[in-house]
């Protein structure tokens, strides 16, 4: 399990084995144990998102042991307790962390019933984070988003209504932000020398510029790490052209130009990753590639010099 200090390490196997019995089958205490390194993994990635986001003043992991042992047939404990910071005013909510590779999220009326009524004894509301694996994107909704068709069927919401009224941006400020069909990385490199081949020409070069392309296709010589950082993360194609004087390699993203911010530290952790990243290990050490205000400040300087087009701070819609 991906835990970082000893105790934790003691007390997460004591879990296990009390609530499977000392003498459980060896085999079967590695599948739990991958069963909830798994779920622990999806966990902790969001909390490394909304620490890495904005006005977070407290994330707290919350215990999933109750007592009487009959109170799990009424309540249902969220995953972690929050306290935003918005517009000055300190709220708690407590949110239940979920992936699917479903483009729906379904839970049981007993289910659901247990967050309400846990949300109701303790006057808390509960939000659902929800991820959909094929999106790869977090979206944040209130519990009663949730939609009951008929009594007794299940509570679903599909990925669009989700998103709809996803509340990332106006709780947390995530945003969208979109690159110009324009723009790419430039490395222009002068002929020196050319050398027929068998296979057509090999040129010594040296290189003479390397620039960005705004979105109406001017050069732009101001190194951004916001759009470099970009280009981390977005699928990219290369292509070669040349004149008379230059050999011209290009970067540009392709086919998709859009994200948002809240995949940006996820993805460049990823891109450098050597082995499975402890996303609570890097919130403790501060690991960041490049911080939430830094990258912003990136992309407004970059929307000034052409090389962004938009971005996208949402309100949640509920009509």
């Amino acid at each position: 399990m991906l835990l970082s200090k000893p105790d934790d390490q003691a007390r997460a196997l004591q879990k296990i084995f009390t609530e499977l019995g000392w003498d459980a089958d060896p085999q079967f205490i590695r599948q739990r144990i991958h069963e909830l390194d798994n779920g622990l993994v999806q966990e902790d990635e969001f909390i490394f998102i909304l620490n890495w986001l904005k006005n977070v003043e407290l994330i707290h992991k919350l215990e999933q042991f109750q007592i009487p042992v009959t109170a799990k047939k009424d309540f249902s404990v969220p995953d972690v307790l929050v306290v935003v910071n918005i517009n000055g005013q300190k709220k708690p909510y407590y949110i239940e962390i979920k992936t699917s590779k479903e483009d729906a999220l379904s839970w049981s009326e007993k289910y659901y019933n247990g967050f309400k009524k846990y949300s109701e004894i303790t006057g808390i509301p509960v939000l659902v984070a929800w991820k959909w694996k094929k999106f790869d994107i977090w979206a944040l909704f209130r519990l009663e988003d949730m939609q009951q068709l008929q009594p007794g069927r299940n509570y679903k919401i599909d990925l669009g209504t989700a998103h709809k009224r996803n509340l990332m941006s106006e709780f947390f400020r995530d945003y969208f932000i979109s690159l110009p069909d324009k723009t790419s990385f430039v490395i222009r490199h002068k002929k020196e020398k050319m050398t027929p081949t068998a296979d057509g020409e090999l040129w010594d070069t040296t290189i003479d510029a390397a620039y960005w392309t705004d979105r109406d296709g001017n050069e732009v010589y101001v190194h951004n790490h916001g759009i470099m950082a970009l280009f981390f993360c977005l699928q990219v194609q290369e292509s070669i052209e040349q004149d008379e004087k230059y050999l011209y390699y290009t970067v540009t993203p392709a086919p998709n130009k859009n994200i948002f911010a809240q995949a940006i530290p996820i993805m460049l952790n990823e891109a450098f990753a050597e082995k499975r990243i402890n996303w609570l290990e890097k919130i403790q050490q501060q690991e960041n590639f490049i911080g939430y205000d830094d990258l912003l400040s990136d992309f407004n300087n970059a929307f000034k010099e052409g090389t962004l087009n938009y971005i996208f701070f949402s309100k949640p819609n509920y009509g």
